[in-house]
């Protein structure tokens, strides 16, 4: 007696077979996935920096036209949640030391009498002085003293002319838009004689002012940035960027908070292309009066017979053949072309690196000290051609 033979499974028990062989692989996937997660303590959020008092308001500044500036004679100290570039201080920090007049960096051409009384510093016979205007970029937040580029700038040169003493003046204020960059350059650059101006522009400099005073008090108000308007992509209401996902059940999951983290970025990142490209618009009242500001300093310098630099910086965000705002780059490219003005576009500079590894912090987003390195190196090399060891300005030839 033959034994009795299996019956063939049914194409519906096939089916559900296999329907639990994927599944089955999804969960041991999903499960690989989460554990790998949980030990490579991955994703990341990391906590904003410090913001201890950064800046100065006061009746010797001229509310509507520069409005603040740095706070004096001070060491403005951020502390970085974590130190992924092993760059900071012991406890992850980056002290920003501000002169007496309320810019970066020491020694400077203005200084204050025992009377507190503002002192213009001669320049000395064989001295080269270079006006540095701009804001955060050209302030360096996020990097050491040493490091910004316009000090790069002057310690390339100085070796490179021994017996010259360079100096660079740093006016960079974080949140300056053009227009305060221009009033600075009236109010202090010019009066030191200097042999270079060079402005450190950024996209959100056709920005208005982040201060506005208050129509009752003259208080100064701050605006509200367009990130905090959530014109940078939406996030959880109370919650700063970069602090993670909302307290519940489900985003203790590590591949649930990672899908959270890139639907956040990619909805700010969308915002900010959006928000950027709006800004050089001819119908954008901002961008008009920057834009005057913006070729007021190149004109200012012409008269004066001094150089002028033009430094764009790019965002560092997909530098490579899918960067957003080639056409912002193009279009003020244009508003310079024919003007005096020597103009310097950085993307090509640090095209095809990762924008990552530029940044100062995942949660700051400054360029780096290696960026700056770069563009001082860079700025030096053009300075060198255009400024003889004499300090006489010589036809460029651009």
């Amino acid at each position: 007696m033959k034994p009795e033979q299996p019956s063939p499974a049914t194409p519906a028990k096939q089916l559900r077979t296999r329907l639990m062989l994927i599944l089955g692989g999804l969960l041991a996937g999903l499960l690989v996935a989460e554990i790998a997660l949980k030990i490579s303590g991955q994703p990341r959020f990391y906590e904003p920096h410090t913001s201890p008092p950064q800046f100065m308001f006061g009746k010797h500044i001229d509310f509507e036209t520069i409005g603040y500036l740095n706070k004096p004679s001070s060491s403005i100290r951020f502390r970085y949640d974590g130190d992924p570039r092993d760059y900071f201080g012991p406890q992850n920090e980056v002290s920003h030391v501000t002169n007496a007049i309320g810019f970066r960096g020491r020694p400077f051409p203005f200084d204050l009498d025992p009377q507190g009384n503002e002192i213009l510093i001669p320049k000395r016979d064989q001295a080269i002085r270079l006006a540095f205007l701009g804001d955060s970029f050209t302030f360096g937040e996020g990097v050491h003293d040493q490091d910004t580029f316009a000090q790069v700038t002057a310690a390339t040169l100085q070796k490179r002319w021994p017996d010259r003493i360079v100096e660079a003046a740093n006016y960079g204020v974080g949140g300056y838009n053009t227009i305060q960059s221009f009033h600075v350059l009236q109010r202090w650059a010019m009066k030191t004689d200097p042999d270079a101006v060079i402005l450190g522009f950024v996209l959100n400099d056709a920005e208005p002012p982040i201060f506005t005073p208050d129509p009752v008090s003259g208080r100064p108000l701050r605006r509200q940035l367009a990130v905090e308007q959530g014109r940078f992509g939406t996030r959880p209401p109370g919650r700063l960027p970069g602090t993670g996902p909302p307290d519940r059940l489900w985003y203790r999951s590590s591949i649930t908070r990672l899908v959270w983290k890139f639907r956040i970025q990619r909805q700010q990142t969308d915002g900010m292309v959006a928000h950027y490209r709006s800004l050089y618009t001819d119908t954008n009242p901002s961008w008009k009066t920057n834009r005057a500001a913006l070729l007021a300093i190149v004109k200012t310098c012409q008269q004066a017979q001094i150089p002028c630099y033009v430094v764009l910086f790019p965002e560092l965000y997909e530098l490579n053949e899918n960067y957003p705002f080639k056409g912002v780059h193009e279009h003020i490219k244009k508003t310079l072309a024919g003007t005096h003005a020597t103009f310097i576009d950085l993307f090509p500079l640090l095209a095809d690196k990762q924008a990552a590894d530029l940044w100062v912090h995942p949660t700051d987003h400054h360029p780096n000290n290696e960026v700056h390195a770069l563009v001082g190196k860079t700025l030096a090399e053009r300075l060198a051609r255009d400024l003889p060891q004499n300090g006489a300005v010589k036809d460029r030839g651009k």
